[in-house]
């Protein structure tokens, strides 16, 4: 999807993002366990520190109230490497499935080794589900196929039509929050008119949802409104390894109206590992 496809369907506007809330940097409730301090802080942009953290929450069990395990988890899912589709080096155009669901996989621990193995996460995805002849990356349940292939559970929620932004925040945390809060990772499809796109959910705030997008900055300002006001800069275009991960679409707060518009009658796909809370997945 080039940017006059994005323009014709979302308009080019540069107008300013409003009411992202609950940043990230905001502490929903003191974690006063050190050793779990110092994993999280090791998590940042490392899939094996992730890991670890992750390993360390469930062992400290009771020992942690549900507000500081709901807190760590928040704090690990700011923690993946953000990834950009478009320096991918099949089907750059069309590939924010596979992008979304590696930085969803990796804020779970899954470590792809890229440096090692010669290619990025989503890349890996790719050739391993058609190489497994897993169906369609654009159908959902066949995406679910390649998550249980990682290893982990995989699950989905459809949502309704929303009728407000209001309408949209009280499912959001009542069906989405609680699997967040539980160590669940996920994924969610947006829409406007024939647009469809997949981007990674990061957390559900006050004032939207906080969501890592591949293609780049996506811009959510005024009532319902959401669109793309300029590419994904910072790609390189380059297919290497080092610095090619840059872009705008890293950690970006929409609104509540505009996650209204986008949401309404699509999904969100939960991953967690096999031995991690919430949801009923297989």
């Amino acid at each position: 999807m080039g940017q006059g496809f994005l323009s014709r369907v979302f308009g080019g506007g540069s107008s300013k993002e409003s009411g992202g809330g609950g940043a990230p940097g905001k502490a929903n409730a003191r974690i006063s366990n050190r050793e779990l301090q110092t994993a999280l802080r090791n998590a940042q942009d490392n899939p094996a520190g992730i890991q670890q953290a992750r390993l360390l929450i469930e062992q400290l069990g009771n020992q942690l109230s549900n507000a500081e395990r709901a807190e760590a988890y928040r704090q690990l899912a700011a923690a993946p490497s953000y990834r950009n589709q478009r320096d991918n080096s099949k089907d750059p155009d069309t590939t924010c499935n596979f992008t979304s669901q590696a930085m969803a996989f990796e804020a779970l621990g899954l470590d792809y080794q890229e440096k090692a193995r010669g290619k990025q996460a989503e890349e890996q995805l790719y050739d391993r589900f058609y190489a497994k002849g897993m169906g369609s990356r654009i159908e959902e349940k066949d995406r679910m196929k390649l998550a249980r292939d990682q290893g982990l559970r995989a699950w989905q929620l459809d949502t309704p039509t929303f009728g407000s932004g209001v309408d949209a925040r009280k499912w959001f945390e009542a069906n989405v929050l609680p699997q967040l809060q539980g160590g669940a990772s996920a994924t969610m499809g947006i829409k406007s008119g024939t647009f469809r796109h997949v981007v990674r959910v990061q957390w559900v705030e006050s004032g939207g949802v906080r969501l890592d997008d591949p293609w780049g900055e996506a811009v959510g300002y005024g009532k319902g409104e959401f669109g793309y006001s300029s590419l994904n800069e910072g790609a390189s275009g380059k297919k290497t390894l080092g610095g090619d991960q840059k872009g705008k679409g890293d950690d970006r707060p929409i609104p509540w109206d505009s996650i209204a518009t986008i949401m309404s009658k699509r999904y969100v796909q939960f991953y967690n590992t096999k031995g991690g809370g919430a949801g009923k997945g297989s």
